[in-house]
């Protein structure tokens, strides 16, 4: 490389990194279950947070394998507690920047299926769609004055089928035995309640 060339794209880069602040790259502060949507605000007294030691030892085993996962990958997360949102299954809220602090929202889930747990990190897109699916059956609760429990229906006991790629899909069932569904395949996303 010549010097003119090292030099301009020297100042480029000077120039590309100015215009961030200084903090936006340096930020380690955790996401929080309200900063997912609307629909994991609303779950208010449906979940209960908890520390890694209270959960059982399949659990605590995924944990620290998803833990060596998410240091690898450079997220942000809450390392003192996880969301328990029933027997079967948590969450931790994730947040991944980039390097110009474009920040991503995610959820790592683990479901605890015949004593043996796995964990599975559902991107932006397929955590948005969890969040939709969440706020769209409070306000359905909600409009027509029903006494549903939310976690019966919303939230996972078992997975059925995972894929993450240029398709991504969620398949799961619910404590009442319906599978649903969270697709997204490019722009567009969906959920299927069967």
């Amino acid at each position: 490389m010549d010097r003119r060339k090292f030099i301009t794209s020297g100042i480029m880069g000077a120039s590309m990194l100015s215009m961030f602040p200084s903090f936006a790259l340096t930020n380690d502060s955790a996401i929080t279950l309200s900063n997912l949507g609307a629909g994991f605000e609303k779950l208010g007294n449906t979940v209960r947070h908890t520390t890694i030691s209270n959960l059982s030892n399949s659990f605590i085993n995924t944990h620290k394998k998803l833990i060596d996962f998410l240091n690898d990958s450079g997220y942000i997360y809450n390392t003192e507690e996880v969301v328990k949102l029933n027997k079967n299954s948590c969450i931790i809220p994730l947040l991944k920047k980039s390097f110009l602090s474009f920040e991503r929202k995610e959820i790592a889930l683990i479901v605890e299926n015949k004593k043996e747990s796995q964990f599975y990190i559902l991107n932006e897109k397929i955590s948005n769609e969890f969040n939709l699916l969440i706020d769209g059956y409070k306000k359905g609760i909600e409009m027509n004055n029903l006494n549903l429990d939310v976690s019966e229906f919303v939230f996972p006991v078992e997975i059925v089928k995972f894929s993450n790629g240029k398709a991504t899909e969620i398949t799961y069932k619910n404590s009442l035995n319906n599978t649903i569904s969270l697709k997204n395949k490019g722009k567009k996303s969906k959920t299927i309640i069967c």
